[in-house]
């Protein structure tokens, strides 16, 4: 059996050479560069480069702002990641405009985290946690998720879905209706877990690329919350029995979160030379945070 060091070890190498070639590229950007806005700029390509080396087909990366299902917009961003088979706006300057509910991610670049650049690109990711998510569901209301039941059923099952979601390059190939597709990862979730397939490591490892998503996070969470566990591990393989039980609270739940809450992107703040004069870089996003909560996500910092 190939040890967990072992295995982890290719996957070292690679982040130290992406790693490299940041330093190389900052150091390459401000040898000769002396504008912000170009050095930002060659900054974010290098970083863009990196993404499309090893990111799917199935996502599209680019610049520019989001808009939601109210036509509120976010600021600019530096970069997006969205589903590739999704519609965007592209304008003159490599600018475009995507769908909230097609956003998988979003990156903040900076060159140096300073106190106020932190904060910047803190206040810029607010801007995109801050957008309404899934407008259809909250005027369909709770039946939206017994329509995708059905609809699910009425394909063939989990395992007609598995086939279309598996394929990394398809995109609601099944002609799911658009208000049903918003919200059927929550239903492909809970009808793997209800079927205790989370304790099947070969299935795991095919749902892999949707375990990541926030959707599943926004599961699991409400998962939880529902049946009192705060153990993952347990939650997902050992707690599946109880689904018949719960299945009514849950979706009703679920509903009363995505009807007044939402499910942002990830966001992330990238920093190409770490950051200075910030003693506290974890404290410093805390108090951030606890001024705009209740009303955001956390932001990932790197």
């Amino acid at each position: 059996m190939v040890s967990n060091e072992n295995s982890r070890r290719p996957l070292e190498e690679w982040a130290k050479s992406i790693q490299h070639r940041l330093d190389v590229a900052y150091e390459e950007s401000k040898s000769i560069l002396d504008h912000p806005g170009a050095i930002g700029a060659t900054r974010e390509d290098v970083v863009r480069n990196i993404l499309e080396s090893f990111l799917p087909p199935s996502v599209q990366i680019g610049t520019g702002q989001i808009i939601d299902s109210t036509g509120k917009l976010s600021n600019q961003v530096d970069i997006v990641i969205a589903r590739g088979t999704a519609p965007a706006f592209r304008f003159m300057g490599n600018i475009s405009a995507f769908l909230f509910e097609t956003v998988v991610a979003t990156i903040e670049i900076k060159s140096m985290l300073y106190k106020d650049k932190l904060l910047e690109a803190l206040d810029n990711s607010f801007t995109v946690k801050s957008l309404t998510y899934l407008l259809n569901v909250r005027s369909k209301g709770r039946k939206i998720f017994d329509d995708a039941f059905k609809w699910v059923a009425s394909i063939g099952g989990i395992e007609k879905l598995d086939v279309s979601l598996y394929d990394p390059n398809s995109e609601n190939t099944l002609d799911c209706p658009e208000e049903t597709w918003k919200v059927i990862f929550f239903v492909y979730y809970w009808l793997h877990w209800a079927n205790g397939d989370f304790a099947n490591r070969e299935l795991v490892e095919k749902m892999k690329p949707f375990l990541g998503k926030a959707d599943f996070d926004f599961f699991v969470a409400v998962l939880g919350f529902v049946l009192k566990e705060k153990d993952v591990s347990v939650l997902l393989t050992g707690e599946h029995k109880k689904a018949s039980e719960i299945k009514e609270e849950f979706f009703n739940k679920l509903f009363e979160y995505l009807h007044y809450d939402d499910v942002p992107p990830q966001t992330f703040v990238l920093a190409y030379g770490g950051y200075e004069k910030l003693d506290h870089l974890l404290g410093e996003v805390r108090v951030w945070y606890e001024k705009k909560s209740p009303n955001c996500g956390m932001v990932a910092v790197t």
